[in-house]
């Protein structure tokens, strides 16, 4: 679910990280299913990138 929404932004994995203030080894472990994106966290990136784009910054 995280890699959809990163899509979205059009961003590699490293830059939404940085984008987001996610150390990039946590972005990557929930990417690959290592670990799992507590649902707070999804979707309170989801809120951000929707804010973003609907601003028309990403």
């Amino acid at each position: 679910m995280c890699v959809k929404v990163r899509e979205q932004t059009n961003m590699n994995r490293k830059e939404f990280a940085e984008w987001l203030g996610i150390p990039y080894r946590t972005m990557q472990d929930w990417e690959r299913g290592v670990s799992e994106v507590p649902d707070y966290v999804l979707n309170l990136i989801a809120y951000k990138v929707k804010n973003e784009k609907e601003k028309g910054n990403i």
